[in-house]
């Protein structure tokens, strides 16, 4: 029996010792060859789940090529709250293994029951490293298949070979590979078991570190286990520190003892659970025009920056369901149907909260541009003469000596001192009178009764200056006799109908001067409230047209600008006609102009001043759909100044322009020429200014 025994001994110790010159020399031999992920392309982190939906750009098209247009992009920004796993499980199989191979299957079987292979796109493979490397399972979505290959996996035997095994390098092949095959980013982890690194391999466990952070770049997380304590065969000491290397290879806080290995199941768990979370984060959008565009300075909300040629809009701390919207406006330096911008250069870009990006293209649509309109001077009627000095009064230039009359005889009677009454041919001396359409009108007067509406413009408040111009308005429309009705609605961080759609004067005018501020910018609400109002009017009077007349002094807030044009969207596929007037500096005018019916139907006060003559010309115009249907001479007229009838020329010529939709802002310089003019003159200039 001790003969026995000494010679199992001596077998053993034999063995040990073939096994540590085995290993040294195959240490030696690994030293001189360049692992695989050592040569490997650089780490690629996978993109971001987070998705778009990019809303065809808003562009006022045709554009004339000396006006602007204005650009509106709208993302809406989304993310997965799951997403499928892709784990490899790579476990040592070499003899160091040897005394706690059984229990490093159970852990690893254990740690693939809880993957949730429930959520579709779920993976796992498994490689098993000893002195060669080799898949004991590719990729799949089969439970079953990992557990068995996992439990399949035997000790390796001493075969000492040139060829250099790698711990992380065929696992991160096989994740990568998944990435390219996968529709959908993934969570992916490598979970490593093995002994770390004996005395004497320092070298060779250096680079499964610098392969392991190949792997941890490329956004991988790597499981550590190791077994502190190994002793294979009884006989085979290993260093206590051996296990540093797996910590060092693990990342941070993904380190485990083996008789803790369960705790890399609730390493999976919270790599999961960040997904619950997941944030879209940075959002860039990148627009470089096409060489005929012009971005026109300080006109983009956000505010962009500007890189070679590319325009940047950003946006931070954006969360999953949040809509992002960029305006600006451009100008045009050529002529007809061309693309917006280059869609080379042009992108969306999101960098969620997992450190993932990803780059979406952008789509250009084509815009045409018209050549500047060119006016031509207006021919005096055919059936009335010229005018010639003589017709002129006095008041005018003094005529030459060919106009002056002449005596045909001593026997002609001299002229009268009197001067005959002469003809003033005015540009603008016609008189356009509107013949008010067949539906009568329902108007819904939105106001808005934000915080800012209480702030001083124009020697009154903005908020007075709406009340004064709103009596107004409800004055002009009751005289004109036709039956129409009006009601009003104010709109803060909430809508309310202040008055609802009737003819009654006096319930008018105390309801909009009830009105008081609150805080927030609903515009979408004040729009919806009063597409409501009307609604109910329209069931007494089916026939009316419905009309939205909209004040606002400010931006959305305590609402979208997405919300907003919803709103307007659904008015106008029910057949409202929405007018919008944006007062001051701070308005958002290419939101404005997209909820109005038409860019001619935004109306824009520089301040509180002209706010109730733009009221007034806009109650006197609602009746006539129809536009211009005859003329009056100016004949019956008093004659004017030249200075006032020049300015009486370009008032009429920038209400005229106005009404095409070509020029969206209110003529300011024109109404305070009136008011350096003469009355007779003024007046002149006011009617002009009405129609």
């Amino acid at each position: 029996m001790r003969l026995s025994t000494f010679r199992r001994s001596a077998g053993l110790a034999a063995c040990a010792v073939g096994i540590g010159f085995a290993l040294l020399a195959s240490a030696l031999r690994f030293d001189t060859a360049e692992p695989a992920a050592a040569q490997g392309t650089a780490a690629r982190k996978p993109v971001s789940a987070c998705t778009l939906s990019i809303s065809d750009t808003l562009v006022t098209s045709p554009m004339s090529e000396c006006g602007s247009a204005g650009v509106t992009v709208t993302l809406g920004v989304t993310c997965p709250t799951e997403l499928p796993m892709r784990v490899v499980f790579v476990i040592g199989r070499h003899l160091l293994m040897e005394d706690h191979l059984d229990e490093v299957k159970n852990a690893a079987r254990s740690i693939a029951n809880s993957m949730p292979f429930h959520v579709a796109g779920t993976k796992a493979g498994v490689v098993s490293v000893s002195i060669q490397e080799r898949v004991e399972q590719e990729m799949t979505a089969s439970k079953s298949s990992v557990m068995g290959s996992i439990g399949a996996i035997r000790l390796d035997r001493v075969d000492p070979t040139t060829r250099y095994f790698d711990w992380l390098g065929k696992a991160q092949d096989m994740l990568e590979e998944a990435r390219r095959n996968e529709p959908l980013p993934a969570v992916e982890a490598i979970v490593l078991f093995s002994t770390g690194c004996p005395t004497g391999f320092d070298s060779f466990c250096n680079r499964q570190v610098g392969a392991a952070s190949r792997a941890k770049g490329a956004d991988i997380t790597v499981i550590g286990v190791c077994h502190p304590d190994a002793m294979p065969f009884g006989l085979i000491p290993i260093p206590g520190d051996h296990c540093k290397y797996i910590r060092n290879i693990a990342t941070t806080g993904r380190y485990h003892d083996l008789n803790r290995a369960k705790r890399a199941e609730n390493d999976l768990a919270e790599l999961m659970s960040d997904v619950g979370t997941l944030q879209p984060g940075a959002v860039t959008l990148s627009e470089r025009l096409a060489p005929g565009f012009t971005l026109i300075p300080e006109s983009g909300a956000p505010a962009p920056r500007t890189v070679d040629g590319v325009h940047i809009f950003s946006w931070s701390d954006v969360e999953r369901g949040d809509v992002l919207t960029a305006t600006y406006r451009i100008s045009a330096t050529t002529v007809g149907l061309q693309p917006l911008r280059e869609t080379d250069a042009s992108a969306v870009g999101i960098m969620d909260s997992m450190g993932r990006a990803v780059e979406i293209s952008l789509t250009s649509p084509d815009v045409m541009v018209e050549p500047c309109p060119t006016g031509s001077p207006t021919a005096p009627p055919s059936d009335t003469p010229a005018p010639t000095p003589t017709d002129m009064p006095e008041s005018t230039s003094t005529p030459t000596p060919s106009a002056t009359p002449t005596l045909e005889s001593p026997n002609t009677p001299t002229p009268s001192a009197t001067p005959k009454p002469g003809r003033i041919w005015l540009p603008v001396a016609l008189k356009n009178t509107c013949k008010p359409g067949a539906r009568t009108l329902l108007v819904a007067l939105a106001i808005d009764t934000s915080s800012s509406m209480g702030e001083a413009s124009g020697g009154t408040t903005k908020l007075a200056a709406a009340k004064a111009a709103a009596k107004a308005f409800v004055d002009v429309l009751a005289a004109s006799g036709r039956g129409d009705l009006a009601g009003v609605v104010a709109f803060d961080a909430r809508a309310r109908i202040v008055v609802d759609v009737g003819a009654d004067h006096g319930a008018l005018h105390a309801g909009i001067e009830s009105v008081i501020t609150g805080e927030g910018t609903r515009i979408d609400a004040g729009l919806e409230t009063s597409a409501a109002m009307l609604s109910r009017a329209l069931l007494a009077s089916p026939d009316a047209l419905p009309v939205v007349v909209l004040l606002t002094d400010g931006r959305p807030d305590a609402g979208t600008a997405d919300a907003a044009l919803r709103a307007a969207e659904g008015g106008h596929a029910s057949g409202l006609t929405i007018y919008t007037i944006g007062l001051g500096d701070d308005v958002d005018a290419d939101l404005l102009r997209a909820i109005a019916t038409s860019p001619g139907h935004f109306l824009a006060a520089p301040d509180a001043d002209a706010l109730e003559m733009i009221y007034d010309d806009l109650a006197r115009d609602l009746p006539c759909p129809g536009g211009v249907v005859s003329a009056e001479s100016a004949e019956s007229r008093p004659a004017a100044s030249s200075a006032s009838v020049s300015a009486a020329h370009s008032a009429r010529s920038s209400v005229s322009a106005r009404r095409r939709g070509s020029m969206p802002a209110f003529p300011r310089a024109s109404a305070e020429s009136a008011g350096a003019m003469s009355r007779p003159a003024a007046m002149l200039l006011r009617s002009c200014l009405r129609f």
